[in-house]
């Protein structure tokens, strides 16, 4: 007997009764051709139901597991299309959408209770045979693969994983080290997702482990999924070993007899685990280094990007960005640089760069086209006819951001430090777009003036009420309301957008900068800046963040305008 190392796995009870009908494989995939796949969510609920009846009735291990292998295709594009709605879905979920992640869950909670079923079973007969020790490394990887997609989908929500799944991968994978089959290679034919590697037990488990370690709640949304498989190539050199003393600090650990995921142990944290590890990922963190050179190039002296080599098409551009801020959560320091202050107090805030800009200016009209009308037109040069012309495009255009309507929500502020504040709101949420990576500007209740902060979403939590947790970095004490336009490099021949300069920002080591519409221009980019009075023109030289929603660039002011826009304006 080896029950001292056996994993403690949450399974169903089971029928005492034979289960009727009796399932077996042929009738199962003729009834699976039946299924209505046209509704998936229809479809979806009825797999689910048959789920449920086959993991709470008495099958063979064997039978089981044909059971389960002829559903994994199924269940695969169904969780596929059930997922198309969530990936530009607003957050936090609307009640449909909220349902239709439930449901998703629902399926990879019992396609695992179905293979860690067969895993019991295995483990508790012992058998030696050829056939059942494969069959019991596949269990134990496929109750790996559908524990660790069920984490991947609460992260891209931004939820807390299901109750105990954690530590169902933690005992799953404890026990395949004991067993030493971690390695073994696997014969998957229906991956979630196709690898150029072997499938192994450790490559399922460590991966979302190094998934757990990029911080999840911190990404853009989506790039939990791209990350989870992107970290599928360096799992051979993630290394997790026993402690060889009881207290670590300022390495990652994880303790395989709790529900907690692997994290980070700072020095000050007196962390004692009853089953603990120590994971390694150095040799990872090597590895995303070569990865990203290959993207960008980094001028070592500066530590500013080379224009000639810096991505142009928006996919490499995108890349380039998640890559960076991967390398920021592995690379930067974990443990809290200011310490912040437990204070209680109410504030509003709005939401998005085109909000921040109109409360800025004190919602003032956005007129660009005839402000630079006015700026650069001569009352000694017209000609009455192409001027006329000239004007009605400008108008016209400008009638385009006639939107005034830009929300304000309330927030309770939770906590605060020089460089940022933890909020969170209930009811008053739900019908905004909260992203990570998104900037918004807030003013607090009890202070006085329109000196409008400017800040960035760090990270976001949704508890299972659909209530909203949030962390704000600041980025300004207040910001200058622009208009912008690239006039060469990237960009070029864009209208005017919405922005916002920042004179002063909360860190003295950075200069004067920019905050532009994401993924419009990049360094090099040289923009007409519109101050409704005045007009003047930058370069961007050094990109400072970068999300789904707005990019932040220093710049600096040329003192000529690139090409003689006076031309163009009779």
């Amino acid at each position: 007997m080896i029950s001292v190392t056996l994993p403690v796995l949450n399974l169903p009870l089971l029928s005492a009764k034979r289960p009727k009908p009796y399932i077996k494989p042929k009738q199962f995939n003729s009834w699976l051709k039946g299924l209505p796949v046209g509704n998936v969510q229809k479809a979806s609920q009825i797999v689910l139901q048959q789920l449920r009846i086959i993991n709470q009735s008495r099958y063979s291990y064997s039978e089981r597991s044909q059971l389960l292998d002829a559903l994994r295709p199924t269940v695969r594009q169904l969780l596929l299309s059930l997922k198309q709605p969530l990936r530009r879905t607003k957050l936090p979920l609307s009640t449909e959408n909220k349902l239709i992640s439930q449901l998703i869950q629902n399926l990879l909670s019992e396609m695992a209770q179905g293979y860690k079923l067969i895993t019991s079973d295995l483990m508790e007969k012992n058998s030696q045979k050829e056939n059942d020790r494969l069959l019991l490394r596949e269990s134990i990887y496929l109750s790996i693969q559908y524990l660790a997609r069920s984490v991947v989908e609460s992260y891209l929500v931004y939820a807390s994983p299901q109750y105990d799944a954690w530590r169902e991968l933690h005992q799953l994978y404890r026990y395949a080290e004991y067993e030493n089959i971690q390695n073994n290679a696997i014969d998957d034919p229906y991956p979630d997702h196709p690898l150029p590697i072997q499938y192994t037990i450790d490559l399922a488990y460590k991966r979302i482990v190094l998934l757990s370690l990029s911080a999840p709640y911190h990404l853009m949304q989506n790039e939990a999924e791209d990350i989870y498989y992107l970290v599928s190539a360096w799992t051979s050199v993630c290394t997790i070993s026993e402690l060889e003393k009881k207290h670590i600090s300022d390495q990652y650990g994880v303790d395989f007899a709790t529900d907690m995921s692997p994290r980070f142990i700072p020095e000050n944290l007196e962390w004692e685990p009853v089953d603990g590890r120590i994971i390694d990922i150095s040799e990872v963190k090597a590895r995303l280094n070569n990865h990203t050179t290959k993207v960008i190039r980094v001028n070592a002296e500066s530590d500013d990007f080379i224009e000639e080599d810096s991505p142009r098409s928006l996919k490499e551009r995108q890349q380039r960005d998640m890559l960076l801020r991967l390398t920021d959560a592995w690379h930067s320091k974990l443990t809290r640089g200011k310490d912040r202050v437990d204070r209680g107090a109410k504030l509003r805030m709005a939401l998005g760069l085109n909000a921040c800009h109109f409360y800025c200016s004190n919602k003032a009209d956005f007129t660009p086209e005839m402000d630079e009308l006015r700026l650069l037109s001569s009352s000694d040069n017209k000609q009455a006819t192409v001027f006329a012309n000239i004007y009605r495009e400008a108008l016209h255009k400008d009638r385009l951001h006639e939107k005034n309507s830009y929300p304000i929500s309330p927030w309770q502020q939770h906590n605060i430090s020089h460089t940022g504040l933890a909020l969170s709101c209930e009811d008053s949420c739900k019908n905004m777009n909260i992203k990570v990576g998104e900037v918004v500007s807030y003013l607090f209740e009890s202070k006085t003036g329109l000196r409008w902060k400017i800040g960035i979403i760090r990270w976001i939590h949704i508890n299972q009420d659909n209530n909203v947790d949030m962390g704000i970095m600041n980025l300004a004490h207040s910001a200058v309301p622009i208009a912008v336009k690239a006039v060469t490099g990237l960009g070029k021949g864009t209208d005017y957008f919405r922005s916002l300069l920042v004179p002063k920002q909360v860190s003295i080591s950075q200069m004067r900068s920019v905050i532009v519409p994401a993924m419009l221009y990049d360094i090099g980019s040289v923009l007409s800046v519109n101050m409704k009075t005045k007009l003047f023109y930058i370069k961007l030289y050094k990109l400072i963040i970068s999300s789904g929603n707005i990019a932040m660039f220093e710049f600096e002011t040329l003192e000529n305008a690139p090409v003689d826009l006076s031309q163009d304006i009779i």
